[in-house]
């Protein structure tokens, strides 16, 4: 429909999808520094604001909490997870940590938490194993192993 009130004219259709996705660029950008500076405030003084930070990075997405972290590392020397370690601390911490990692930092991390030790943590690697599609599992996998002794790389074999 867009295409026919254009006059079917593609690439003005294409040089308006271009000024579309700068203009999306610029908005993220802008919302990003906006939620930089709102965790900045939940941060100062005595303690945290709980409620806003959670506000912020239960809100978003892993890749745009990310981009939060840069912008915080520029701002304010840090980025969201020395912001967290010094902030917060036990399970609390240790959820927004996992909130804000990447997605491939997220899996070492799981992984870890379900090998470490005697065992295995059963609902940690049942957490791991059912959310995440084969390719991610492969990788993980593969990298998991890289940081790993033999010992360990054992108990991820495929049947």
């Amino acid at each position: 429909m867009l295409f026919r009130s254009l006059g079917g004219d593609a690439d003005a259709l294409g040089e308006m999808l271009d000024n579309l996705m700068l203009e999306m660029n610029s908005l993220l950008a802008f919302t990003a520094t906006l939620d930089t500076e709102r965790l900045a405030a939940a941060c100062q003084g005595f303690g945290t604001d709980d409620s806003e930070f959670i506000a912020v990075i239960c809100t978003r997405s892993k890749r745009y909490n990310h981009k939060i972290s840069l912008k915080y590392r520029r701002a304010y020397g840090m980025d969201l997870n020395q912001l967290i370690q010094d902030e917060m601390s036990g399970w609390y911490a240790y959820l927004a940590e996992y909130i804000v990692l990447p997605p491939r930092l997220a899996d070492l991390r799981l992984l870890d938490q379900a090998m470490d030790g005697i065992g295995t943590t059963e609902d940690a690697l049942v957490e791991f194993l059912v959310g995440r599609s084969p390719h991610r599992l492969k990788q993980a996998k593969e990298e998991w192993e890289g940081r790993r002794s033999e010992e360990h790389t054992s108990e991820l074999q495929s049947p």
